[in-house]
């Protein structure tokens, strides 16, 4: 009879098999350097969103989230290393400023943040200290945003105590590894919010109000957090030689009282078609580093389908038979 770590380890294999076309294992290739993998938990957080761990571009979680849903050459313009003068997107709203802050107050690590005594940041004044935050490489937020944050941090703490049973853990640890393609090895990395390595789990605090059951599947799909869960524990495992046994779970914390909390994982069918995607990514990964191309749409005609209430809305209106 098998333990359930024996069959999530064989679960795990299937992360790197491909059945049609067998690949070399990453210790027969020649570009494979382990001295180098690790955890690194005093990493600069800037110097990691910089991509400047790796000696080689290397792929996220996000990066695999534009790699699936646009084209290379979109991941591309937008990678820190292989397009440096690209110009990093805006990200800045008042619920994505409370999350930063929250997580910063829940980790004890963080760029730092300035509470503004403001109601909103429409006058002058208000946009001047707000964007003088931003120039000092802080975080700005009113105090009001502030208040909810340290409650909603206190409950993400207390939570992440309870779930760890008290075991030790690590806040905002980067790792680096390198993963076997058909065109070669390519450098991953990831950014753990909470490792406990006693337990082998990873905990990723998120603040959300979609986490009940209506809603928080398809959310976690949306965000990329199910790719997130399959990619995390076999990198981590991979690198520490732990393959199957690291786990991955949510801890969602809702933005409102009475700020309620749950613990979230993947069912295992689910967690094996986010592998493949994870794999999907890395593939158009390596080949864009091996081949130096970042194709596009390219020239050809792309005949697209309409979406599906539209058809039916169409066909209500017209009649089935409508051209």
């Amino acid at each position: 009879m098998t333990t359930n770590d024996e069959q999530l380890a064989g679960f795990y294999d299937d992360f790197d098999r491909d059945p049609n076309s067998p690949k070399p294992q990453p210790g027969d290739h020649p570009g494979i350097k382990r001295e180098l993998w690790g955890l690194f938990p005093d990493v600069d957080i800037a110097a990691y969103h910089r991509d400047e761990l790796a000696p080689e571009p290397s792929l996220s979680n996000s990066g695999m989230k534009r790699l699936i849903a646009e084209t290379p050459l979109d991941f591309a313009y937008h990678h820190p290393r292989i397009n440096p003068e690209a110009v990093k997107e805006a990200d800045d709203t008042a619920a994505k400023r409370r999350g930063d802050v929250v997580h910063q107050l829940a980790l004890g690590k963080g760029r730092g943040y300035a509470v503004l005594p403001f109601d909103d940041f429409r006058s002058t004044a208000a946009k001047s200290a707000r964007d003088n935050a931003v120039a000092d490489g802080l975080t700005p937020i009113k105090q009001k945003d502030f208040d909810e944050a340290e409650v909603m941090a206190e409950v993400l703490r207390e939570r992440i105590e309870e779930y760890l049973d008290g075991a030790a853990y690590q806040t905002e640890v980067a790792f680096i590894y390198q993963h076997m393609t058909a065109a070669g090895p390519i450098w991953c990395r990831g950014l753990m919010d909470v490792w406990c390595e006693e337990r082998l789990i990873i905990l990723d605090p998120k603040v959300t109000a979609r986490l009940y059951d209506d809603s928080v599947g398809r959310h976690m799909v949306d965000m990329g957090w199910d790719r997130q869960a399959a990619f995390y524990p076999h990198a981590v495992g991979e690198i520490l030689g732990q393959g199957g046994r690291v786990k991955f779970r949510d801890l969602m914390v809702k933005p409102e009282a009475p700020y309620t909390s749950r613990v979230v994982g993947l069912e295992k069918s689910d967690e094996y078609q986010a592998i493949l995607e994870c794999r999907s990514a890395m593939e158009r990964f390596g080949a864009g580093m091996y081949s130096g191309n970042w194709p596009g749409f390219g020239n050809e005609t792309h005949f697209v389908d309409l979406p599906a209430w539209t058809r039916k809305s169409r066909e209500e209106r017209y009649g089935t038979g409508a051209q």
